[in-house]
């Protein structure tokens, strides 16, 4: 059985800025990989496998979140019911202003493109849905944020409902995007929140019904998952030639036991006490910026620097992006405009 590590507080749990910290890093890493062979050397192998872990970013945030918010849903509550408005506006508001800032770029880059007024009208509801760049996450969020008072209802439920929802989609999506290679937007087939749901609910239910007090479980599932992964990229390299790392059932299978092994006593007890220091932290709250941010350093960095080193790519995207972030929290002091950039 499991059990709460400690008691609902407003206080800001530090183990959650070092998971998000962790967690940035590798979605960094997932956008700098470039490699498009299968060789089995072991080269290739070794960045495969890194790859394939890298793949529990999005899962980790949103389980994050999804243990968070539970504590901000019961602020909503007054003498007459649950302010629904309020909450959404409080929740939803707060990541999709700054993600139309950040994606403000992108689409201006976009513009010489845009020769008919039918693309224009296509791109402009692009930029509202978050379409841009990779920022699918954000639309992801407030999704999630939308249904949490509904999952939080009777999570036990929730948890195996959303937790078919999810693997039926991603194998659908999979098979889509993987093995019939059809090519679609980003927004369109990872924007929805019916692929990513199990994860955001994996928090609510590690947050409802406390961590778990193994590790067993979940690294079990993770390394199963791990090697399922690398099987499942082979598969589809022998099948179509297409070295496909990213999202996949196998990944998901990965993700949901990382997810365990962190929200584990063992793993939150080791990680404090590894990795519990200013810098980390740091990095964690300022993380949702950093992920707004970070592809524009990747393109100037892919443009000007001819390497093939992914992890000569990966350390100087993050370093550059986290560079630009300090300065701009060294800068920005009125807390409006630090808001606006998600700071």
């Amino acid at each position: 059985m499991s059990y709460p590590i400690a008691p609902v507080t407003h206080k800001r749990d530090p183990y959650y800025d070092i998971l998000k910290a962790i967690a940035i890093i590798l979605v960094v890493g997932c956008h700098t990989y470039h490699i498009k062979t299968f060789d089995l050397t072991a080269v290739n192998i070794s960045q495969i496998i890194v790859r394939s872990i890298c793949n529990a970013a999005v899962p980790i945030f949103l389980a994050i979140s999804g243990y968070l918010v539970v504590q901000s849903v019961e602020r909503y509550y007054t003498a007459n019911g649950f302010d629904y408005i309020k909450y959404i506006k409080a929740k939803t508001l707060r990541v999709y202003y700054p993600c139309l800032i950040c994606s403000a770029g992108w689409f201006i880059l976009d513009l010489p493109n845009m020769n008919s007024y039918v693309y224009y009208l296509k791109q402009i509801i692009t930029f509202f849905l978050c379409g841009y760049s990779v920022y699918y996450f954000v639309i992801v969020i407030m999704q999630c944020y939308i249904l949490t008072p509904t999952l939080i209802k009777h999570p036990k439920t929730s948890l195996v409902v959303t937790c078919a929802i999810s693997m039926i989609t991603i194998m659908i999506t999979s098979y889509i995007i993987n093995v019939q290679r059809i090519r679609l937007p980003l927004i369109a087939y990872a924007g929805p929140a019916y692929l990513w749901i199990i994860f955001f609910m994996l928090g609510i239910f590690f947050r409802k019904f406390g961590y778990s007090k193994s590790c067993i479980t979940g690294g079990g599932l993770a390394l199963i998952g791990l090697g399922l992964q690398i099987g499942e990229a082979y598969y589809i390299y022998c099948l179509n030639g297409s070295c496909r790392v990213g999202i996949k059932p196998s990944s998901f299978i990965f993700s949901i036991g990382v997810i365990m092994l962190l929200f584990s006593t063992p793993v939150r007890s080791l990680l404090l006490n590894l990795l519990n220091n200013r810098y980390i932290q740091w990095l964690g709250t300022v993380s949702f910026t950093v992920y707004l941010i970070h592809m524009y350093p990747l393109l100037i960095i892919n443009h000007y620097i001819d390497t093939n080193s992914w992890f000569i790519e990966w350390a100087l995207g993050i370093s550059v992006t986290v560079g630009i972030v300090y300065i701009l929290d060294f800068l920005i002091k009125p807390n409006k405009l630090r808001q606006l950039l998600g700071l």
